[in-house]
């Protein structure tokens, strides 16, 4: 029996049926019926867009949990553009607005992503923070950026205006390197006898990466910036927890074709000063 009403309350949802599933919801039937292997009812409802089998299912007393989904049903909505579904889910889920995915995304970040100039008004106005960074450190305006969305991008840096982002504090050593690198200085950049930058311009997003390589502290340290409002990021890294070493043996490389004098124990982990015994010819 339950199979069968979970059967019928997916069938219901996904021709909008609205008749079959009320009158399935009056006879008593779980809203939260789920078919094997299946979504759960609102999960299934929030993805096909449809509005008033979601508002039947959350009088019912429908979860908000869902099967397959990284993240909220909001953070759902939110990627589909399906403002009024949004509207819904943060009227009837406290706390759901506070919630992030996977990748530590807000509602915004993805709406932005996907290009929904409305959702990510409407996301805003229903305060939500631009400014805030998800685990790979971006903001909603740096995944506009990427992905093109003029729209998006002309609300988020009009809002960025009137509300600047603080710059960080950055430790002395990366903000001393980084204000010797002129604007137009691409490429690699000798700082140190120990330390070396990369430059990286993104001209299609209009960001600058700078990468600084500390062999001296066996740290890299990523500096984001944005050209036109001259926003700053920063992640630092220990060598240690970089999987992949080859960016660090380039780096080296490149440092001591400019007369560096960094040791390669500081890729590995040997101690500076002690560099490994070399064999005699």
């Amino acid at each position: 029996m339950i199979f069968f009403q979970a059967h019928r309350i997916a069938q219901a949802i996904q021709h909008d049926n609205m008749a079959d599933l009320q009158k399935l919801l009056a006879k008593g039937a779980d809203p939260n019926a789920c078919e094997e292997y299946g979504r759960m009812p609102l999960e299934r409802a929030v993805l096909r867009g449809n509005l008033p089998a979601a508002q039947m299912l959350i009088d019912a007393g429908a979860s908000r949990e869902m099967a397959y989904e990284s993240g909220t049903l909001l953070h759902v909505a939110a990627a589909h553009g399906d403002v009024d579904m949004a509207r819904l889910l943060l009227e009837r889920f406290a706390g759901i607005a506070e919630e992030m995915d996977g990748t530590r995304n807000t509602p915004l970040h993805l709406a932005a992503l996907a290009g929904h100039a409305e959702m990510v008004t409407f996301l805003i106005d229903a305060g939500f923070d631009p400014a805030r960074k998800n685990a790979d450190n971006r903001t909603a305006l740096y995944l506009a950026q990427k992905k093109s969305h003029p729209d998006v991008i002309e609300i988020l840096e009009a809002y960025h205006q009137k509300n600047p982002l603080p710059k960080p504090a950055l430790p002395r050593q990366i903000e001393q390197a980084a204000e010797t690198l002129q604007p137009e200085q691409a490429g690699w950049h000798k700082l140190s006898d120990e330390r070396i930058a990369h430059v990286i311009f993104d001209a299609a997003i209009g960001y600058r990466t700078t990468e600084i390589f500390n062999f001296a502290a066996r740290e890299r340290t990523r500096l984001y910036q944005n050209l036109d409002t001259r926003i700053e990021t920063a992640e630092t890294q220990a060598f240690d927890d970089l999987t992949e070493k080859s960016p660090l043996e380039d780096a080296l490389s490149r440092l001591r074709d400019m007369g560096g004098t960094a040791d390669e124990g500081a890729v590995y982990g040997r101690s500076l000063g002690k560099p490994a015994p070399r064999r005699e010819p």
